[in-house]
């Protein structure tokens, strides 16, 4: 979807609006603009959502005020399978509840000061993980570990985000399968064997242990002498 809104591509951070009405952004865009954001516009295409998404947005908008509830269902259905990394802004009326999760709300009309404040607040706070010395981006899927960095595929990227959001705890075979996988068949656990061995490779020492025939737990060494 085309819109005289996009213009020239700004250095910084950058802003999808799922929208069916581009024209709402009127008034926010030239402070978008002035203030070094990039304003990225979509429709509630599944296809056009996916090919926006690669552009690496920081923050996605939701305009319920121009989406009915079958777009607003298939919305929210794209943003928890492909973008649950990043925070939410939802344009709605207050009359209206849509269907869909966000960390942010703004009823209409649509104002910079209703937007400045929430953007300045979200930006960067679902993306990433922090862990000791190790920092994940889960939309570029980049791990830094001190200055180093690595690109992971996308698996090895899930299954580091798993045992970071589940710092001291052990984590069964079977229920890394389950998760990274989405499959129940555990008894060929070679792909898990292999994706331990290559995350072994960019994580510090001490970070993953071995749980002797359960499975693995993942903790932030002990800096104490």
């Amino acid at each position: 979807m085309a819109s005289r809104l996009e213009g020239n591509p700004i250095m910084g951070v950058k802003i999808l609006a799922i929208t069916k009405n581009p024209d709402i952004f009127s008034p926010v865009f030239p402070f978008l603009v002035k203030s070094g954001y990039e304003l990225v516009l979509s429709s509630p295409l599944e296809e056009e959502m996916r090919q926006k998404l690669r552009e690496k947005p920081d923050v996605i908008i939701v305009d319920a005020l121009s989406l009915n509830l079958i777009w607003l269902k298939d919305v929210a259905a794209f943003i928890k399978d492909r973008a649950y990394m990043l925070p939410i802004v939802l344009l709605t009326s207050k009359g209206k509840r849509p269907p869909l999760e966000a960390d942010e709300v703004i009823y209409e009309p649509m104002t910079w000061k209703k937007l400045s404040p929430r953007l300045k607040k979200l930006v960067g706070t679902k993306r990433f993980l922090k862990a000791g010395d190790l920092t994940l981006d889960l939309l570029q899927r980049v791990l830094l570990v001190g200055e180093k960095e690595y690109h992971l595929t996308p698996k090895l990227a899930q299954l580091l985000e798993t045992f970071m959001r589940n710092k001291g705890k052990i984590l069964t075979r079977p229920y890394l399968i389950k998760k990274v996988w989405n499959t129940d068949f555990v008894d060929d656990t070679r792909t898990l064997d292999v994706h331990i061995c290559w995350l072994r490779r960019v994580l510090p020492d001490n970070y993953l242990e071995t749980v002797k025939k359960v499975g693995y737990k993942f903790d932030v060494p002990s800096t104490e002498g």
